[in-house]
């Protein structure tokens, strides 16, 4: 199990339901100090866990399914990127049609492909907002990531063939192909090096939104598969739209087609 390792990493303390638990001295090798140890041995306690001080797969687990709803969304800056992580649950999608920002929402971010004031990229949240893939008039399809109880990931033209409570495309990152998907020639310019943003889901099922300033479509997907290390991601609408409203701030005042909701 990884997904609190990169956390870990990146911070000298973990936060659950808002309270500092426990200073991290060393993650690689699991040391810890004694002060540390007897922290994570009251939390394990309260967890049934095995009580040797070590916050090992099963006591991570526990605390994840325990303090998930009240500690997501989660944000925080990485690889010099800014990252939120929340649960499928939690996700959704506002059509706003250009006259709002993420400056109106707390905890939201840019979406997906757009023009002329609504989506033009699969985009559904228990109704389509977005019926179909951003080159289906060329008879292309594009990555989707959906949830039907479970994340999961596939190619479609059109989004009345996804059975799910939520659905968003665009450009896989995860399996890459431009060509597949309709980003070539004139319609490349989305892979050119500018603001990108993307989603994708983690192997332990969270939701992953992340965005990068002016770096290239090569980077941002080294981003997603190497360093966030996500089972999928997609690409999203990039250049001057991708913005964030959360721990960090970022382009809050663009107006956006559409908002994701953490």
């Amino acid at each position: 199990m990884t997904y609190e390792k990169n956390l870990l990493i990146q911070s000298d303390e973990i936060t659950i339901g808002g309270d500092k638990m426990a200073r991290y001295m060393k993650w690689n090798d699991g040391t810890l100090d004694e002060r540390t140890k007897l922290k994570v041995k009251a939390i394990q306690k309260g967890l049934h866990a095995y009580e040797d001080g070590l916050l090992g797969d099963f006591s991570l687990d526990s605390l994840y399914r325990r303090f998930a709803d009240i500690s997501f969304p989660y944000a925080e800056k990485f690889f010099g990127a800014f990252v939120v992580y929340t649960t499928p649950e939690r996700l959704h999608f506002k059509d706003v049609k250009n006259t709002k920002a993420v400056k109106d929402f707390p905890f939201s971010a840019s979406g997906t492909f757009q023009w002329d004031n609504k989506a033009t990229s699969i985009l559904v949240d228990g109704e389509v907002l977005g019926e179909t893939s951003a080159h289906a008039w060329r008879g292309f399809p594009e990555s989707v990531l959906y949830y039907d109880g479970e994340v999961k990931y596939g190619r479609y033209t059109n989004a009345e063939n996804i059975k799910c409570k939520w659905a968003i495309g665009g450009l896989g990152l995860t399996n890459y192909n431009p060509e597949v998907e309709g980003f070539t020639g004139k319609y490349s310019d989305v892979l050119r090096k500018t603001n990108h943003a993307g989603i994708g889901v983690t192997e332990e099922g969270q939701i992953c939104y992340f965005l990068k300033e002016n770096c290239t479509i090569a980077d941002f997907k080294k981003l997603a598969n190497e360093y966030l290390k996500l089972r999928y991601a997609i690409n999203l609408d990039g250049g001057h739209i991708p913005a964030l409203n959360a721990k960090y701030k970022f382009n809050r005042y663009q107006k956006q087609g559409n908002i994701i909701l953490f």
